[in-house]
């Protein structure tokens, strides 16, 4: 036991110290693998990054588009190379917005406006409410008992014109109602008298008047209707102002009957109500006068109206005139416009096609580099498998790369079409065949390569015979991996060529349509519009004269802002374009510096270079791979299975002394078993012969007992004796099953009962003594 702990204990001690150095040996070559596959990704992403020659950053393209855009230079539409920018572009349908857009905007100005003259109305009729409400708080207050020297002329209050309130035309009122019948009533008597005084013909025959005499006799009445109402209106108001020159006139007269204390409150009285007579006209006036200017703003607004309303008619002409040119152009326009759609989104199919299949064809390369890795490591494994100074190397090696003939898996797809293909594959199964026979026969005058030879050990021809399946497997992959990217790398080729005709296609079909837009331009360009300038907007001067051409119709109409803008951008230009030469300097600087670092380290990387070689070739005598290298130098799974052999080994050693002892043991059990065995043989064979002594002599005495006693017989004396043959019966065969027993060395034995019954022998033998025997 000691002994197996302290083997037990070395074991344990020197695994650890082996996977401590091993460890170490691998984690440093793993570390280097690291650095070397980083460095390496690192280079493949640096590469991949690298754009073509001919390749354009968007960025950059999109900034220079925006720039071309948004140069600040002035594009004449009559120009020759004029393009349309997209946002600019127009047809039938954008004309027909604007057009109602302006028809909305010439509403709403004439809403607001009517607003205005209806908010300006209301203002009048509140004057006019407050102007009857004064002068009549004024007459109430007593304004007709002052003298005619104390009293102002009250200002007229003035009435709505029919046509200041059209809305109120069909408006009417009960008294309104009263005084239309009334005078109906006296129209219609006064055409009653009229006819009684013409006679009895009634207009009727040949001596009556006509309609328009009936017309004239009813305008007739209302006339002197009329002229008599005027004259009783003079004649109230003749009576009025006599009336009041004789109250004046009895005003100026003096009452000698009034006390001093009433002419002093009269005179008060009057006083109160000159002042509030001054006070209400002045109000009058002033409203008067307020009114009066808002007419005047909103009349001035009317006119600046007029004139934007009547721009807006000519421009909604325009606008027509252009609709109209549009919808001629709309057809044409619709089917290029149909065609570049159909072009962009089958360019857009194409590119999304383009984009699944290089998703595919990416991986499945990365599939490829993934089965050539694990190929890799099935040699690797190999190499690792053979160990060091194996003799069968070779022969393994050879059995490792030697192809054999393996059958497909087919699947209940390819097994319904293995009658049409029958020949072919009979033909190919020849040729495998042939192929078979000849390696075959060339491998008979050398070992068998398909059974493991004497010497070689089995597990590891077991292990080469795996991985060749592996190798084989992974092969296959391979071969149909490089297949499928095959299809997908001339499928991408396929579709990028189509993409290719597409986009030429898009690029074609968007000429045509820049082409259209600049037709269409020309014809928009032939549109006369109306633009209204005054003299002093005019500057077209010739250079060498004061006064303007004669001829104006070239003459270009431009915002003075804009020529402001443009001259602050030419200026704008010159300043970008020395900062753009600065810059472009500075580049180049900085490139020259580049490329001469670049040169010193690619110089720096040949002397390193060479130096690598060299040691390599003091060191090795050849070039070598610093990756085989580093796998050749230490073999992690090699390692780790010479480890766990010789552990096993110790494990084995110790478990086999155990069991030498233990057999040692059971030997001496064994022989000293053998020994009892053979005594209770011996036994035996004296109990055998004793029993064939008792038989004859029982046999004996019973004839003699016949003889003697004849047919006379003791019942519990044969009852004893039969008894007693069973039981020796019973003995009998038991010792036989005993003898059969002992003679075949196995199984349990039960001891016969000599009076007291004890386990066999056999029976206290461990249970390891039948696998030691």
């Amino acid at each position: 036991d000691q002994d197996s702990a302290s083997s037990v204990l070395g074991t344990r001690t020197s695994e650890k110290t082996l996977s401590r150095d091993i460890g170490k040996a691998l984690a440093a070559a793993e570390e280097r693998r690291q650095k070397r596959l980083a460095r390496k990704r690192e280079w493949d992403e640096l590469n991949a990054s690298k754009p073509d020659a001919n390749y354009r950053d968007p960025a950059d393209v999109a900034r220079i588009e925006q720039a071309r855009e948004n140069m600040g230079d002035f594009k004449l539409k009559t120009a020759s190379d004029y393009t349309v920018p997209k946002e600019q572009r127009v047809n039938g349908d954008k004309k027909r917005r604007h057009l109602l857009q302006l028809e909305h905007s010439i509403h709403q100005y004439k809403t607001a406006f009517n607003k205005l003259v209806i908010g300006l109305r209301d203002r009048k009729q509140t004057i006019i409410d407050k102007a009857k409400q004064s002068v009549k708080s004024l007459t109430a207050a007593g304004y007709d008992q002052l003298p005619g020297h104390m009293k102002i002329k009250l200002p007229i209050i003035p009435e709505f014109l029919p046509e200041e309130i059209p809305d109120r035309q069909l408006e009417y009122t009960a008294d309104e109602l009263y005084a239309f019948k009334r005078e109906r009533a006296a129209r219609e008597a006064a055409q009653k008298a009229n006819a009684a005084d013409a006679g009895g013909f009634g207009g009727f025959g040949g001596f009556g008047g006509d309609d328009e005499g009936g017309d004239g006799q009813e305008e007739e009445p209302a006339k002197a209707d009329e002229s008599a109402g005027d004259s009783q209106e003079d004649l109230l108001k003749t009576e009025e102002s006599d009336s009041i020159d004789v109250l004046d006139g009895l005003d100026d007269l003096k009452v000698p009957s009034l006390s001093l204390f009433e002419q002093h409150r009269q005179e008060e009285t009057r006083l109160r109500l000159k002042f509030e007579q001054e006070r209400v006209v002045a109000a009058i006036n002033a409203a008067y006068k307020d009114f009066d200017k808002e007419l005047d703003v909103l009349q001035h607004i009317k006119h600046k109206l007029d004139i934007a309303l009547k721009q807006a008619d000519l421009r909604d002409i325009t606008l027509y005139e252009e609709f109209i040119l549009l919808k001629d152009f709309e057809k044409r326009e619709n089917s290029f416009v149909s065609k570049l759609q159909g072009k962009e989104l089958e360019r857009k199919d194409i590119l999304l096609k383009v984009s699944d299949v290089e998703k595919k064809y990416n991986a499945k390369k990365r599939d490829i580099e993934r089965l050539q890795e694990r190929e890799k490591n099935i040699h690797a494994s190999f190499t690792g498998s053979l160990g060091e100074n194996n003799k069968f190397s070779d022969f393994l090696a050879k059995v490792f790369k030697k192809k054999i003939k393996r059958t497909k898996k087919k699947g209940p797809d390819e097994r319904g079409g293995e009658g049409g293909d029958s020949d072919e594959d009979s033909d190919d199964d020849d040729d495998d065949d042939f192929s078979s026979s000849e390696e075959e026969s060339e491998s008979e005058d050398a070992l068998d390569d398909s059974v493991c030879p004497a010497g070689c050990d089995q597990e590891i021809f077991d292990t080469v015979c795996q991985l060749r399946e592996q190798r084989l497997d992974v092969e296959d992959l391979l071969v149909e991996e490089k297949k499928v990217v095959e299809l997908l790398r001339k499928e991408v080729d396929n579709l990028k060529k189509k993409a290719k005709v597409v986009e030429s296609a898009v690029k074609t079909a968007q000429a045509d349509i820049e082409a259209f837009q600049l037709e269409k331009q020309a014809k928009l360009n032939q549109l006369d519009t109306v633009v209204i300038l005054h003299l002093d907007q005019i500057q077209h001067v010739a250079p060498n004269q004061t006064s303007l051409k004669p001829d104006l119709s070239q003459c270009l109409v431009f915002p003075r802002d804009g020529i402001t803008v443009l001259q602050k951008r030419i200026r704008q230009l010159h300043e970008e374009k020395a900062l753009q030469q600065k810059e472009q300097k500075h580049n180049r600087m900085h490139f020259a510096q580049l490329s001469k670092q670049k040169r010193a380290l690619q110089g720096k990387i040949q002397d390193l270079q060479e130096k690598v070689n060299q040691l390599m070739m003091l060191k090795f005598g050849q070039i070598v791979d610093l990756d085989k290298l580093e796998v050749a130098t230490v073999s992690r799974s090699a390692e780790e299975l010479k480890e766990k052999l010789k552990a096993q080994q110790r494990r084995h050693d110790v478990d086999l002394s155990k069991y030498y002892r233990e057999v040692e043991r059971e030997e001496e059990r064994l022989t000293a078993a053998i020994r009892e065995n053979s005594q209770h043989l011996k036994r035996l064979h004296h109990c055998m012969q004793r029993e064939k002594k008792l038989a004859k002599q029982l046999d004996t005495r019973q004839m003699a007992l016949g003889a003697e006693y004849g047919t006379r017989t003791d019942p519990l004396e044969a009852q004893r004796l039969r008894q007693l043959i069973q039981a020796q019966l019973a003995e009998m065969g038991k010792l036989r099953q005993e003898i059969l027993q002992l003679s075949s060395k196995t199984g349990q034995v039960q001891q016969p009962n000599y009076g007291q019954s004890r386990p066999s022998v056999t029976a206290r033998l461990p249970s390891l003594f039948p696998k030691i025997v």
